[in-house]
């Protein structure tokens, strides 16, 4: 029962401010009620409430109006059908909210959070495992990309979040095939959780998450932070496709190509060829994970003279692990 208390806690956390209407707890719990290998049964549900209503840290308000604490000796309070029945809601203190966001410190810190800053880190958490794009918090809170990264970098900086670098295809509703390939937009971002759900992602820096929608929202369109608490509609939009893309075989790939190659070194448009980088889509591809190689100092790019003609080539970088001499990155063009 404990393990389902605590179940509950967080469901009612993740709902911030505006807590949790009871007859949404159950749903919520089927999982948790399913691992203790309890039945959803009102037996079960009446022990739970009792359970949580011992808590100080839990109160109960009124489903509709103005969220008032209920009376002292309310008939919601002892009466588990009666708050169902009057849409009462499950809230967290202050207190227990700001743990759960990972705030554990905050009281005794030299500065507080500025409201966006706390306001993202609620966001965030009401997410959970699905996350928030940086690019949907900017739209969020109406403020510029590069005003939004420092606000992001500071809760990063206090390890209250995690950030996953993430790419967004849009694509447009009214193509289909290679048309809507070439009218796909693009964005660059991060997926932002709390690190108490980023820990069980199991992702590497070589991966990343690729969302595709189905079409642009627009940047005049409104959000109304209130209605998504309310809602708990929070995250990557269930409509889209999510996948995370893993670089890691790609780079060993290369890598193992530059290793059994003659002289360490290969020209890029015969490594393209053999590994099936072909079409605007796989030159994206090759430009991504040579990103990377560059990057994990794995590769370095110069210039070759073969048979007459420059052309761009790779050798295991002189830093890495698969190439260890003395040679250093030179412009000069050496011929293969």
């Amino acid at each position: 029962m404990d393990a389902l208390v605590s179940a509950a806690l967080e469901e009612v956390c993740a709902r911030l401010s505006h807590g949790i209407p009871v007859p949404e707890l159950w749903p919520a719990l089927r999982g948790a009620l399913g691992a203790a290998g309890l039945p959803l049964d009102p037996a079960v549900k009446r022990v739970l409430w009792a359970r949580l209503l011992a808590l100080p840290v839990i109160s109960l308000v009124e489903g509709d109006g103005d969220g008032s604490p209920l009376a002292p000796g309310d008939p919601a309070e002892k009466d588990l059908e009666v708050a169902e029945r009057r849409g009462v809601r499950l809230v967290a203190s202050e207190a227990l909210r700001g743990n759960f966001l990972g705030m554990y410190d905050q009281r005794f810190a030299k500065t507080k959070l500025s409201p966006v800053q706390k306001g993202t880190l609620e966001l965030v958490g009401a997410s959970r495992t699905s996350g928030v794009t940086q690019n949907e918090l900017c739209e969020t809170f109406s403020m510029k990309g590069n005003n939004f990264h420092f606000i992001v970098k500071s809760l990063a900086s206090q390890r209250l979040i995690v950030r996953q670098s993430t790419i967004i295809k849009v694509k447009d509703n009214g193509a289909d095939g290679e048309e809507a390939s070439r009218n796909k937009h693009i964005i660059n971002t991060n997926s932002i959780y709390l690190s108490r759900y980023a820990k069980d992602m199991n992702m590497n820096s070589h991966q990343r998450i690729e969302i595709t929608k189905p079409e642009l929202l627009g940047t005049n369109e409104e959000t109304n932070i209130d209605a998504l608490q309310e809602a708990g509609d929070f995250g990557v939009n269930f409509k889209n496709d999510i996948s995370v893309h893993d670089y890691l075989p790609a780079m060993e790939a290369i890598c193992a190509k530059l290793d059994n190659a003659s002289g360490k070194a290969l020209v890029v448009s015969d490594i393209k060829v053999d590994l099936d980088y072909r079409m605007a889509y796989g030159h994206r591809a090759w430009r991504n994970v040579l990103h990377r190689l560059r990057d994990a100092q794995l590769v370095e790019e110069f210039d070759a003279k073969v048979d007459d003609k420059i052309e761009d080539a790779i050798t295991p970088d002189p830093r890495s692990i698969f190439y260890q001499t003395n040679r250093s990155r030179s412009h000069k063009v050496v011929e293969l």
